[in-house]
């Protein structure tokens, strides 16, 4: 089913650098992801034991643990190399993760995911087109893709702000 293959070179990822306070983020009570996406996102799923779920931009594996626990074969994918070692860290070997951009699935095979979960993560994408016709290339017929998007207008007040990366000279949240 799957192939590994590296990322390419030169790739790289802003969430490297804060993947230790993502990762204690998320083992928190009371965050976004464990009472408001967990719970409703598992409903829409409805995992059935076996079906093979992909949980594309993973971070540290949240998502796709839980859904290995709800009977999926699950596999991450994250750019960052730091979340999936944490990914690594926190799961048992029956989950697979690779390091690879979203827009980049080539180690998957095409028509063999039954269910894809891109969480928080789209609009953080430069290749969204890119993203979302690998998607569909690995996705069996029919396939479900569920994207979660977090609009700007509903950050946390007073808890996320604006920074300004003055070495790629680019805005970033």
């Amino acid at each position: 089913l799957f192939v590994m293959k590296p990322l390419p070179e030169g790739k790289k990822t802003s969430w490297g650098k804060v993947a230790g306070w993502y990762d204690e983020l998320l083992e928190q009570e009371g965050t976004y992801q464990k009472d408001l996406i967990l719970p409703n996102l598992s409903r829409l799923l409805s995992i059935r034991p076996g079906e093979s779920v992909l949980d594309l931009a993973c971070g540290q594996g949240f998502f796709t643990r839980a859904w290995h626990e709800q009977g999926a074969t699950a596999v991450g994918v994250d750019i960052a190399p730091e979340l999936i070692k944490l990914a690594q860290s926190r799961s048992g070997k029956e989950i697979t993760y690779h390091t690879a951009p979203a827009n980049h699935l080539s180690f998957i095979v095409s028509g063999s995911i039954n269910k894809i979960t891109l969480i928080l993560a789209l609009q953080n994408i430069e290749d969204v087109q890119g993203v979302l016709k690998e998607c569909a290339r690995v996705l069996k017929l029919p396939g479900e893709m569920y994207i979660v998007l977090n609009h700007p207008a509903f950050r946390i007040p007073k808890q996320s702000s604006w920074g300004w990366d003055e070495s790629q000279k680019i805005q970033y949240r």
